[in-house]
């Protein structure tokens, strides 16, 4: 299973995405609750959030109520769904289902090659090691070069398989040299604690606690070999009929990481009380840079995304990375922000 299997492994993927991102789209008008009416603006009753792991806008919520206290007064209902991973999130907000989610490079670069209808609206906290390569606790293994002819695990189309490819060629290797086992987050920790496989790669929380829990070790980490560039995306339909509720949406969103910037242990306490997870699994947001705006350094980090995705044959049209996102409702969310704390 190398290559060849690997793509047409990650081909065959994509092509079910496409289906169901079509199949949703095709039947829209029965999975939306209603998020607009009337063609008037600002008119959303509901505000839908598909939101993975270690979030601060859902786990935050049930202690701080940003949310609640933001909209809770105009009749707005908010509605979390939680995921293990980019790629259904994307679904969801092109079928309707969702309006606002959180996802790493690889879904949101290539959703926009493949014209769907979602937009980046805003750069969520960076950690520089939020990809790792691990293996198991009891493995001999002490180098990326020792990795050639065995089984590695990384869930593919995600970060973390990107990472891996880059974290391999620095090693001399490439996809070829390895054997691609298809895992998503928690089966990779059940494999590496069973032996299974010989390494695997994946995202924070993740590599903290399967490293904290016992199932493994750290081989390698991803700072300065690849930076995954979580952003906030939204549907379209939503945020063009619904600008003033997109841009406090935002507003809170910057609220989240000033309180987080504050207090950044109390924040790991408040989420790992509200989540389940230890507060030794969060210890990642303890490093995170925030800065909701896109630097030069965050667009050659997408547009190397978007090269590999073309380079593997994951998407097939060239595009300019910046039109991926906009900063329309964040230059008013700061606005909003900034009259709030006069």
């Amino acid at each position: 299973m190398k290559r060849v299997l690997l793509n047409n492994r990650v081909k065959g993927m994509a092509l079910l995405l496409a289906a169901m991102v079509v199949s949703g789209l095709s039947a829209g008008g029965a999975k939306d609750t209603g998020s607009t009416s009337g063609g008037a603006l600002d008119q959303a009753k509901v505000i839908r959030i598909g939101f993975q792991g270690s979030s601060l806008i859902r786990w935050l919520e049930d202690s701080q109520h940003f949310l609640e206290k933001e909209f809770g007064p105009d009749g707005i209902k908010i509605e979390f769904e939680q995921f293990s991973y980019g790629p259904p999130i994307i679904e969801g907000l092109a079928a309707g289902s969702l309006d606002f989610g959180s996802v790493g490079d690889m879904p949101i670069v290539t959703a926009v090659a493949n014209g769907l209808p979602i937009q980046s609206i805003y750069k969520d906290g960076i950690d520089p090691n939020s990809n790792t390569l691990l293996i198991p606790v009891n493995s001999t293994i002490k180098s990326v070069a020792e990795l050639k002819g065995k089984k590695v695990g990384a869930s593919v189309g995600s970060s973390g398989h990107h990472y891996l490819v880059l974290v391999l060629a620095q090693a001399g290797l490439t996809v070829d040299d390895v054997e691609i086992v298809n895992l998503g987050a928690t089966d990779l920790g059940t494999a590496l604690a069973t032996n299974q496989i010989a390494a695997g790669t994946t995202w924070e929380p993740y590599g903290t606690i399967f490293t904290v829990n016992g199932s493994a070790k750290y081989l390698a980490k991803s700072a300065g070999v690849k930076q995954n560039t979580s952003t906030e995306i939204a549907r379209k339909a939503f945020i063009e009929a619904n600008p003033g509720i997109t841009a406090r949406y935002l507003k809170v969103q910057l609220q989240l990481a000033d309180f987080v910037q504050a207090d950044r242990p109390r924040a790991v306490r408040l989420i790992a009380e509200a989540s389940g997870f230890k507060e030794a699994d969060l210890s990642t947001i303890l490093v995170q840079e925030f800065d909701p705006h896109f630097t030069d350094f965050d667009w050659d980090q997408m547009t190397k995304t978007k090269q590999f995705l073309l380079d593997n044959d994951l998407i097939n049209k060239d595009y300019d990375i910046r039109t991926l996102f906009t900063d329309k409702y964040l230059i008013e969310a700061e606005k909003l922000y900034a009259a709030s704390k006069k």
